[in-house]
C-alpha cells in the first residue's frame, strides 16, 4: 500500500473582479490518491466559493466523480448540500474508493452552468503525469458526464 499520486490541485478563482455578476463555484483543494488492497482512495479537500446573494450560495444533490484514462466512470460519491453552514465549510475533506486510479475527477449538482441567474463554474480536475493534479476546465452547459478533459 503506496502513496500513488499526491499533489495540490490549482484553484482558478474569479476573485477581484468587480464587474463580475453573482457566481458561485465547486472546486478542489488539495487531492491525494493511494492505492489500497482492492481500490484506489482519493481524499481531497471540497473548495466552495460563491459572490452575491447567499441564498444562491448553496449547491444541492452534490456528486463527485471520478474517470479513468479510457472516460469510464470508476467512482462516485454522494456530498449532499452544501451551504455556508455545511460542516467543514471551505476544504471539506471528502473521501472516496474508485475500482482504478482516477485521472478525472468533476462534481454534479442541482446547479448548473446552464444557469441563468447565476454563473455557476463546477471544476473540472486531472492528473497529468508531469505536473499531478490541476483543475484544467470547468464544466459546459449541457455537457454531460463525463466531461471534456
Amino acid at each position: 500500500m503506496g502513496a500513488f499520486g499526491s499533489a495540490v490541485a490549482s484553484l482558478l478563482a474569479g476573485c477581484g473582479q468587480p464587474d463580475r455578476g453573482p457566481w458561485r463555484e465547486l472546486s478542489f483543494g488539495e487531492i491525494r490518491v493511494e492505492e489500497t488492497e482492492d481500490a484506489w482512495t482519493v481524499t481531497f479537500e471540497l473548495q466552495k466559493q460563491h459572490q452575491g446573494p447567499d441564498d444562491l450560495a448553496t449547491f444541492h444533490d452534490v456528486r463527485v466523480h471520478g474517470y479513468d484514462r479510457n472516460r469510464s466512470e470508476i467512482c462516485n460519491l454522494e456530498i449532499g448540500t452544501i451551504s455556508e453552514t455545511y460542516p467543514g465549510g471551505n476544504g471539506l475533506p471528502v473521501e472516496v474508493e474508485c475500482s482504478a486510479f482516477p485521472t478525472t475527477l468533476t462534481y454534479s449538482a442541482t446547479e448548473s452552468p446552464c444557469d441563468n441567474e447565476i454563473e455557476t463554474e463546477l471544476a473540472v480536475a486531472v492528473y497529468d503525469d508531469e505536473d499531478g493534479w490541476l483543475v484544467t476546465a470547468y464544466r459546459e452547459c449541457n455537457e454531460g458526464l463525463p466531461p471534456k478533459p
